[in-house]
């Protein structure tokens, strides 16, 4: 079913709060389809707020930016208690909805879903929701719950370059056990499951 298609079986309107989810591994095109989605929100005529983590400045500290060059305005902040401050009373009561890429940086994700239904917004997320190890990253799966929709998303293997890949792997630097580092095709790459464990017994040879 395509998202337009869900969103008319919601009947959309100012009355109704909702909250959607866009995951996947790196390079799945999560943020183009979160852009899609706010175009075809505009499109309908409603009035779209675009926030990103400040973390995220591999292109642009004010405009998210998807890895063919699309780009969309926004701000930014640390935390998404920032926004009704940053926008003001009266901007945070006319915007309908607010789209916001790389949330997995962002920390108070759940507390910030209360507006969905006190307030009737809707928010579209759109991050990773596991990390090189494929665990937990930040507080995006505290989200599944509270979800009207959860859209994952894959892409091609780039070792196989065969099966759908659904995991994000670390190839440099390969010191840097850090869940967050910031960076793009010559920090990470995506693979199937297969390839994912292949990669890691052979990491585990070389130790020995």
């Amino acid at each position: 079913m395509k998202y337009t298609d869900f969103a008319q079986g919601l009947n959309i309107s100012k009355n109704t709060g909702e909250i959607h989810l866009i995951t996947g591994p790196m390079f799945s095109g999560k943020t183009t389809e979160l852009l899609e989605r706010v175009s075809q929100e505009e499109a309908l005529g409603l009035v779209v707020s675009l926030v990103k983590s400040f973390e995220d400045f591999r292109y642009s500290c004010d405009h998210i930016v998807t890895h063919d060059g699309i780009l969309r305005t926004c701000f930014s902040v640390a935390k998404l208690n920032e926004i009704r401050s940053t926008l003001g009373d009266a901007e945070w009561r006319r915007v309908d909805i607010f789209a916001i890429d790389e949330a997995q940086f962002l920390p108070d994700l759940p507390r910030f879903c209360a507006a969905a239904d006190s307030e009737k917004k809707k928010i579209i997320f759109a991050g990773l929701e596991g990390d090189f190890r494929r665990e937990q990253f930040g507080k995006l799966l505290d989200l599944l719950p509270l979800c009207d929709s959860i859209f994952k998303l894959s892409a091609k293997c780039c070792s196989c370059n065969i099966r759908p890949a659904t995991f994000t792997s670390r190839i440099s630097p390969e010191n840097n056990t850090a869940q967050q580092c910031i960076g793009g095709s010559d920090t990470y790459q995506t693979v199937c499951r297969s390839c994912f464990v292949r990669s890691k017994l052979f990491a585990l040879y070389l130790v020995k």
